[in-house]
């Protein structure tokens, strides 16, 4: 659908939005726990400074924290 916001500076700007399903508090909380489990994991393997270790870690540290977001900020999205 179009969405329509009118802002003081910009005047009304319209934008896409599409309908979308959020995940629900169990399956975020399952991913938050795989997430935190793998970050351990790689944190205690002996190759844990190389490049792929490091960004494995990087990306299931962002994976956690949206996981986490959709666990305390489910309120948010409901409202939009």
């Amino acid at each position: 659908g179009i969405r329509s916001e009118t802002y003081p500076l910009f005047g009304k700007i319209s934008y896409l939005s599409a309908e979308t399903v959020y995940p629900g508090i169990q399956i975020s909380l399952i991913n938050a726990g795989i997430s935190l489990g793998v970050i351990i994991l790689l944190a205690c393997l002996p190759w844990k400074g190389r490049p792929l270790a490091i960004y494995l870690i990087l990306c299931s540290a962002i994976h956690l924290i949206n996981s986490l977001w959709f666990v305390f900020g489910e309120n948010i999205f409901r409202i939009l």
